[in-house]
């Protein structure tokens, strides 16, 4: 018969002790849960209040309204990322419950999903606008210039229901989640540095539209330069500065310095007057070029600085006293993003819905230095009236370019540049394409018939048979002031009908446009209501 040995008191205390550490350590994990259970859940209503992103154009996104489009459309614009929402119930049931009611399975492969489609966030393509584009949906997609604190914390309350469900399954440990804590509090610490940072970079016009009202960081290429706004003119009424623009800054490709066209300024000895806004079917623009007939007291000077700035200044020539100074630095190509190029900076601030839109930049600060508009000195409706006059004197611009300047042609005894922009009637041309049609179609104008009377110079254009329109105006004249080459008013006949289809009242029957040549034309008779077009074969009545 075996002999029985007591259990020792010490081995019976051990055991006690070891037990309730784990009880405790239970308990701990238990609390541990619950509050990153309650964090998670708190952090994602938090987000759903704060700014999601901002995107220049639409404004600022709040989290509830990423969420109520993102699950419509998200997928539309690559924003898979608010689909991990549909997950994150799943993973705060599954933390919370003691007995295992949800399959493993659905858990494991809800944590995936929700990471994975989260962790997709860099792809989103940003808000479509209805401005015409190339999304699915027909319209433009406008990406995001920054993120706000919403989207921090909607990323937080992700994580912290991954931890909760870890302690829940006993994958994680305490000690690990809190260090994950830790490193979560460095993450954030992060963005704030980095948000100070990008503060601290940016002008204040950038501060104010990307980095304010909730935003915590930009994906903005930033400027850094600070617009110099002027309080107002610094050169007196008339004045016409000079132009010196290195060459340098003019060159084809990025980045592109942009300075606004000036209705009087002078270059290279002469004299150029900007004229335009005549009451024209298309935009007409003529300058007018002659010699300078005094020196200029003031220069706006434009030289680049390094390799990635430049300098505006606006010199007074006497004492050589600089009167005002604009920084430019280079800001890159945003990656990705084809239409936005490399350019000089400070720009103007995109509008948008719930930012203030500052409309200054470098371009308009140099017209207020100046006093001048930036627009084509424009014919007084007194100068629109016309006088009856008939000019028959032959009047066209001339066919050579003038000191290899594109477009500069003798006109009149005067030097001039003619040009028309029609930017609706390009709309569905190829980008690559434009300044091709664009030439053509300058080209074309300086080629219509002239004639002159005492007053006025007259372009004309017959147009004959169409061969695919439906309906066209058979003639169509511009009147200029013969004194000032100012574009005065445009006239066109009535529409007739094409042999290719049918006329504005769709009534059918045979075409009633001749087929006559622009050649023909002999002559204009002017008046303010209805000139005529004369021709060898007979008058065309014009219409405004």
């Amino acid at each position: 018969m075996s002999e029985i040995k007591p259990v020792r008191h010490s081995q019976t205390a051990d055991a006690e002790a070891d037990r309730q550490k784990q009880l405790k350590y239970a308990d701990q994990q238990e609390r541990l849960k619950w509050l990153l259970w309650w964090a998670a859940l708190a952090c994602w209503f938090v987000s759903l209040g704060l700014p999601g992103f901002f995107v220049e154009g639409a404004g600022v996104y709040s989290g509830l309204e990423i969420l109520l489009l993102g699950l419509r459309f998200g997928w539309l614009v690559n924003g898979w990322a608010v689909y991990a929402n549909v997950f994150f119930p799943v993973l705060l049931v599954s933390a919370a419950m003691r007995r295992k009611r949800i399959p493993l399975a659905l858990v494991v492969v809800s944590i995936v999903l929700m990471l994975l489609l989260a962790a997709s966030l860099p792809l989103f393509a940003g808000v479509p606008v209805s401005t015409g584009g190339w999304n699915i949906l027909g319209h433009k997609i406008i990406p995001v210039s920054s993120w706000g604190w919403g989207a921090v914390v909607w990323l937080t309350a992700l994580l912290l229901a991954v931890a909760a469900v870890g302690l829940e399954e006993r994958w994680l440990r305490g000690g690990f989640v809190i260090g994950g804590l830790l490193g979560l509090v460095g993450i954030y610490i992060a963005v704030v540095v980095f948000h100070e940072q990008q503060w601290s970079t940016a002008n204040s016009q950038e501060r104010e539209l990307y980095l304010e009202s909730g935003m915590a960081f930009t994906v903005i290429p930033l400027c850094g330069a600070e617009l110099t706004w002027p309080e107002g003119p610094l050169v007196a009424t008339g004045e016409i500065p000079e132009l010196d623009i290195d060459p340098a800054l003019q060159a084809k490709e990025p980045p592109y310095l942009e300075l606004p066209d000036l209705e009087h300024y002078q270059s290279n000895g002469f004299e150029w007057i900007w004229n335009g806004g005549g009451q024209f079917y298309n935009d007409h623009f003529i300058k007018v070029r002659s010699p300078a007939s005094q020196p200029p007291r003031y220069t706006l000077q434009a030289k680049p600085v390094g390799h990635s700035g430049a300098v505006v200044r606006l010199i007074e020539n006497a004492t050589g006293q600089v009167l005002y100074e604009q920084k430019l630095n280079r800001q890159p190509q945003r990656v990705g993003q084809d239409y936005f190029i490399d350019q000089y900076c400070p720009n103007e601030m995109t509008y948008n819905n719930n930012f203030y839109a500052d409309p200054r930049n470098y371009t308009k600060a140099v017209l207020r230095v100046l006093g001048q508009t930036g627009e084509p000195i424009a014919a007084t409706d007194a100068q629109r009236q016309l006088r009856e006059e008939t000019a028959q004197q032959p009047c066209d611009m001339g066919t050579e370019d003038i000191d290899g300047i594109k477009g500069l042609r003798t006109w009149d005894g005067r030097q001039a540049i003619l040009e028309v922009l029609q930017e609706q009637d390009m709309i569905y041309v190829r980008e690559d394409k434009r300044n091709e049609v664009r030439d053509e179609t300058n080209e074309a104008l300086r080629q219509r018939k002239g004639f002159c009377s005492d007053n006025y110079i007259v372009l004309a254009i017959n147009r004959g048979k169409p061969s695919s329109e439906r309906y066209v105006h058979r003639g169509e004249i511009n009147i200029f002031d013969r004194h000032t080459l100012r574009p005065l008013r445009s006239f066109r006949s009535k529409e007739c009908r094409s042999e290719s289809g049918y006329p504005a009242n769709n009534h059918d029957g045979p075409s009633d446009c001749p087929d006559i040549s622009n050649e023909i034309i002999t002559g204009i008779r002017i008046s303010n209501d209805y000139p005529v077009i004369e021709t060898t074969q007979g008058d065309i009545p014009m219409i405004e």
